[in-house]
């Protein structure tokens, strides 16, 4: 178990790394996932933490983003080969998944569209999958691109924009899965890119 220390708006874990954290705005909730592999849930508010789970995961592997679902109240783990989806409520973690996938490349990103059912998986392509089966439900080709680094949504507009390791900025019609413009960049400071672009935007 590790050592926590709460001062004021900030937890320090003591014995281990958060690679990723979410807050769920609507619940006053924190999710954090860890490098061991151990998925935490906290109050936004007091700081301190309500449950946690342990996701089988490769000793090699970090932890590369979280996302949620409100409409299906749903949390997706992912970490690098690895991605786990399970149930959350404002009090707890579901014990067992509803579904674990597992990949022979590198995950790099994860998007949920709550309002068209799906979630979108960025490896070195895009794969959109449907929340009400859990299968694949199409895929966006972006291999010669370089692999994805990170995918945001622009409902505005019903763009996709991706950023990968080329390093380059893809904008993509989701509807029609067509790539409308191209940005590359000469070197790879990508980070900060995309949220800019999102700033303009809204």
């Amino acid at each position: 178990m590790e050592d926590t220390i709460v001062k004021k708006d900030r937890i320090v874990l003591e014995s281990e790394v958060c690679f990723a954290c979410l807050y769920i705005e609507i619940w006053d909730r924190i999710i954090m996932a860890h490098t061991n592999g151990i998925l935490s849930l906290w109050d936004g508010t007091s700081m301190t933490k309500l449950d946690s789970v342990e996701i089988p995961i490769d000793k090699a592997s970090e932890s590369e983003d979280i996302a949620f679902s409100n409409k299906h109240e749903l949390v997706i783990s992912l970490f690098e080969w690895k991605i786990d989806i399970r149930k959350i409520t404002p009090q707890g973690l579901s014990r067992q998944p509803i579904m674990t996938l597992s990949s022979l490349v590198s995950i790099n990103a994860i998007l949920i569209l709550d309002h068209i059912d799906c979630f979108l998986i960025g490896s070195n392509k895009i794969e959109l999958w449907s929340f009400e089966t859990l299968k694949p439900a199409g895929i966006i080709d972006t291999e010669s691109e370089g692999p994805i680094a990170e995918m945001i949504y622009i409902k505005k507009f019903n763009q996709l924009i991706v950023t990968t390791f080329g390093p380059n900025i893809l904008f993509y019609d989701l509807k029609k899965k067509l790539m409308r413009r191209k940005v590359h960049f000469r070197n790879e400071h990508w980070a900060n890119v995309i949220d800019f672009v999102e700033d303009q935007i809204y």
